[in-house]
């Protein structure tokens, strides 16, 4: 009850300061407020922990992730401030950023604060069940998988992944998709499905699975495409294909086993994790004629350069994710400044649309829509960048996005949801009996997004889910009668 209450309380009172800031003329209460979030945050754990000890304890639950990733993109350059480390100006490339410094700051607490007060609340799990009469297999699936691979692997070009070379000009203005590119988003679809498949068919025996049986039950084609694939992508320097295939993997391991990982566990887990994609992130910058084992050499000398010349910050592995607080002040400052008016759930609807295979985004250009109008990662960098040419995406943040839809009121819807669907995703893992194939596609892709989600957008997840739900019933009305025995 204290949970909710505190966090009713310090939501109006945040929504109150909002209104009430302008520039920093609110900044002598940062201190105070992120002390009560703080309070917060560890009320929310402790009363959790007494309630539900293994769900609380769980350390790599997705709640938790797109807790710490929302933490991170809306505060963490503010505690920074606080703490004396450094200016916003000094910790992001925008002069006039103390000019929305109050909004931002009372902003980004209010969406944490309504994120966590809508997930304690959430008591239910997902209630979509199926009872199959048929006996299931993930080889048509996994097939589907393989074929997407090899036309993946043949349009590539493989000189370029070995090199990293191909991760360049990727987030430019005049990028251009390709077949790999459409196979590449394919195989990602198929991987999530044959996991969902295989975890009901393990799900179903009832049977104590380990680690051991879970990786031999899953056929060996599959742990070949997998790794390649991992290897492929690390090799070309995308760190978030890495992230998202591997987290799948892991969360199907997690809910066939039953098991959780314990919250010491994962706060190392989650440490080595920063400092590896940290790393990946400036060997994509290494020369492309050095071998993969000299850029890395290279990049742990220029990773010691990079920390010295930089500003103070309070975490140096998450100073690139926390960069993408960029994306909230140019969202408020274009709201709060009419240079674009609020969208209205534009973005959330247009992607939802484009979620259907072949509906690609250029398509509603036809109907008048500016790519700025249909994209908001699309909108926020040419506002930064002043034009529609760039060299390189800045991206979208959730709260960005939230700010454009719908000013602070979005900011407080799309923290509710967040909150209350990522309760659901968690309480999948301890309650998976009858769940259905989709419901498990969308915890897996879910919880597989959960981290980054803070740095993308509302729009971009459901439009993930969305696309692999699409893909999966109507390639299932053929799969269903073809290659699943009725059984008795």
């Amino acid at each position: 009850m204290i949970v909710t209450i505190f966090g009713i309380i310090y939501s109006f009172v945040l929504y109150v300061l909002f209104l009430i800031g302008n520039g920093n003329q609110l900044e002598k209460l940062y201190p105070t407020c992120l002390v009560l979030l703080l309070v917060y945050i560890c009320l929310f754990y402790l009363s959790g922990l007494r309630e539900a000890p293994r769900l609380y304890n769980w350390g790599m639950r997705p709640t938790y992730l797109c807790l710490f990733g929302i933490l991170i993109v809306n505060l963490q350059f503010f505690v920074d401030k606080v703490l004396g480390f450094s200016t916003l100006s000094q910790s992001m490339p925008l002069p006039w950023a103390e000019n929305y410094s109050d909004k931002c700051f009372f902003g980004g607490i209010l969406f944490v604060t309504v994120f966590i007060l809508a997930n304690y609340n959430s008591k239910t799990n997902w209630n979509i069940k199926e009872e199959y009469n048929r006996k299931l297999t993930i080889w048509p699936w996994l097939i589907f998988m393989l074929l997407s691979f090899m036309v993946f692997l043949v349009k590539i070009d493989m000189v370029s992944f070995l090199n990293g070379s191909v991760y360049s000009g990727s987030g430019a203005s005049d990028f251009k998709e390709n077949i790999s590119n459409s196979m590449e988003r394919v195989f990602n679809v198929f991987l999530i499905i044959v996991l969902s498949v295989y975890t009901k068919i393990q799900l179903s025996k009832g049977e104590a699975v380990t680690v051991k049986k879970f990786i031999k039950g899953m056929p060996f084609l599959f742990w070949m495409m997998v790794t390649f694939y991992i290897l492929l992508r690390l090799l070309s320097g995308d760190r978030g294909p890495v992230m998202y295939c591997s987290l799948s993997v892991l969360f199907s391991v997690l809910m066939v086993t039953h098991k959780t990982i314990n919250m010491k566990r994962s706060i190392l887990i989650i440490a080595i994790g920063a400092f590896t994609i940290t790393l990946l992130g400036v060997v994509r910058g290494r020369a492309v004629s050095l071998t993969y084992s000299e850029k890395v050499e290279e990049s742990l000398k220029r990773l010691q350069e990079i920390n010295a010349e930089r500003v103070k910050t309070i975490s140096t592995y998450t100073r690139e994710l926390a960069g993408s607080m960029k994306c909230n002040f140019i969202c408020v400052r274009d709201i709060e400044e009419e240079r674009t008016n609020y969208s209205f759930g534009r973005y959330a609807f247009l992607s939802a649309i484009g979620s259907f295979p072949g509906a690609k985004k250029k398509y509603f250009e036809f109907f008048g829509f500016k790519k700025s109008e249909i994209n908001s990662a699309e909108y926020i960098t040419q506002s930064y960048n002043g034009s529609a040419t760039y060299k390189s995406g800045l991206g979208s943040s959730v709260f960005g996005e939230a700010y454009l839809e719908l000013g602070v009121f979005g900011i407080i819807i799309t923290a509710a949801i967040l909150g209350l669907v990522f309760k659901k995703v968690d309480l999948s893992y301890f309650n998976s009996g009858g769940l259905s194939i989709p419901a498990l596609i969308a915890v897996f892709k879910l919880s597989s997004l959960s981290f980054y989600i803070s740095r993308s957008s509302f729009s971009f997840t459901l439009s993930q889910v969305l696309y692999i739900w699409i893909i999966y019933f109507i390639l299932n009305l053929i799969v269903k009668p073809l290659f699943y025995r009725k059984t008795k």
